[in-house]
């Protein structure tokens, strides 16, 4: 079973989402403090996402 289809594609799995719900809390500080690693604006990561996804067909 795949939850929220569009266009006939899973955005999803169920898989998926049980994956994403049993970590509830995931940090990018050892990746910061290690590789310098510094996270983008959430704004800006949910605009590229919708923009893939209209590119894409999935919209």
């Amino acid at each position: 079973m795949a939850i929220g289809e569009c266009s006939g594609k899973p955005i999803f799995t169920t898989y998926s989402l049980k994956t994403v719900k049993s970590n509830s809390f995931i940090s990018h500080k050892k990746a910061s403090e290690e590789l310098g690693f510094s996270p983008r604006p959430i704004r800006e990561t949910i605009e590229d996402n919708i923009k893939w996804f209209k590119e894409n067909n999935y919209f």
